[in-house]
């Protein structure tokens, strides 16, 4: 055999090899049992409040159980991680959440997987606007900033897992 054969034949090996264990590892990954979220309800919803909002798409987020951790503790460290990437992305928070055990990662973790929402802050004339690509028009008040062209309420320190931020600058729980 010719030293360029048994190259492209090693190489086919390596890239065989390689194949079989990035779909094994997707497998362990992959939860078939997992339920699928519900698709983010389009235009203006509103809460048992009241209040405004509007959903965006899935999120998700990871935590990995520690020593001395219980099963709550790991669940509660990967609602807690979602609501603050929520947060981090310049979401309110989350709704209809649900969790499965192991994680990229970690096989002994949490994931859980949510879908953001924005609440909305009312322009003074009471209505709502729709979420948009530019500025903010009038100019945000209070403690809101402007994001993807809405005034959004922000929370400091930020809302603990199962609360949202709303127009006050307040925590809020989600019904």
């Amino acid at each position: 055999m010719m030293e360029s054969d048994r190259s492209f034949s090693n190489s086919k090996r390596l890239w065989r090899a390689a194949g079989i264990v990035l779909l094994l590892a997707s497998g362990a990954c992959s939860n078939p049992n997992q339920t699928a979220l519900r698709p983010p309800r389009q235009g203006a919803q509103r809460d048992g409040a009241g209040r405004t909002y509007f959903e965006f798409r899935e999120i998700s987020a990871s935590f990995c159980a520690q020593e001395g951790f219980d099963e709550a503790r790991v669940e509660r460290g990967a609602r807690d991680r979602l609501t603050a990437r929520a947060q981090e992305m310049g979401y309110s928070g989350v709704r209809e959440v649900a969790c499965t055990t192991g994680t990229p990662e970690c096989a002994t973790g949490k994931t859980c997987r949510g879908i953001s929402l924005r609440y909305a802050i009312p322009r003074a004339d009471g209505s709502t606007p729709d979420p948009q690509r530019g500025p903010c028009e009038p100019a945000c008040e209070g403690t809101a900033t402007c994001q993807d062209g809405q005034c959004v309420a922000q929370c400091s320190p930020p809302c603990s897992a199962g609360r949202v931020c709303v127009q006050d600058g307040t925590c809020v729980q989600i019904d």
